[in-house]
């Protein structure tokens, strides 16, 4: 259960945070998002044992404020609501759950502009490939 929890809360981090960047011509979640949830569940699934753990804990704890704030898992939140919600949790005086937000942005535009940059990469080459 807490593992599910989990996951959902990852990737609506990683779109929320990625939504802020992506204000490029393309339309918001069509290129990369889920590839860069992947990465970054993949880079937590790589982490050493002691800081998988904390970043697990931490970001149940993401969930909980959530729910004890808005009613609502951050996840079960419509984006606005939760980038309040993330708003919120960057200005409290934990300086953990602040770092907690720089490592997934981090990892979730890093994991998005590498999609983005190969599916780029992929489209100019079909157009190369099909123009008559």
């Amino acid at each position: 259960m807490f593992n599910a929890v989990f996951l959902k809360t990852v990737s609506a981090l990683c779109y929320s945070l990625i939504a802020v960047q992506d204000q490029g011509p393309r339309s918001p979640g069509i290129f990369g998002y889920n590839e860069a949830v992947a990465f970054v569940v993949e880079q937590w699934r790589r982490s050493p044992d002691f800081i998988r753990a904390a970043l697990f804990l931490c970001t149940l704890l993401l969930t909980a404020f959530s729910i004890a704030t808005t009613g609502r898992p951050l996840y079960g939140l419509d984006p606005n609501r939760r980038m309040r919600v993330l708003q919120r949790w960057r200005k409290m005086p934990l300086v953990h759950g602040r770092e907690l937000l720089q490592f997934y942005e981090a990892l979730a535009i890093l994991g998005w502009q590498d999609s983005v940059s190969q599916q780029e990469k992929i489209q100019v080459a079909l157009e190369m490939v099909c123009v008559p």
